[in-house]
């Protein structure tokens, strides 16, 4: 059973991950919302918002919690 409880901690930390990130990507999108881009992480707490033509339209910093 050591095995498997092993592999279920594996699959709880990657499905905790998953959540954060997608939390971490409504924010960025709420943030562009006003921009009506779509937001590009470019580090942990800058997201870029990109117009439909890929150019930059704002650009801004997250309090991201580490």
């Amino acid at each position: 059973t050591h095995h498997f409880d092993k592999e279920r901690e594996a699959i709880e930390a990657q499905n905790a991950a998953m959540v954060a990130n997608a939390k971490k990507n409504a924010a960025a999108f709420e943030m562009c919302k006003s921009e009506n881009a779509t937001p590009v992480w470019n580090s942990r707490a800058e997201v870029d918002c990109l117009t439909t033509k890929g150019r930059v339209a704002s650009r801004q910093v997250v309090a991201v919690n580490p």
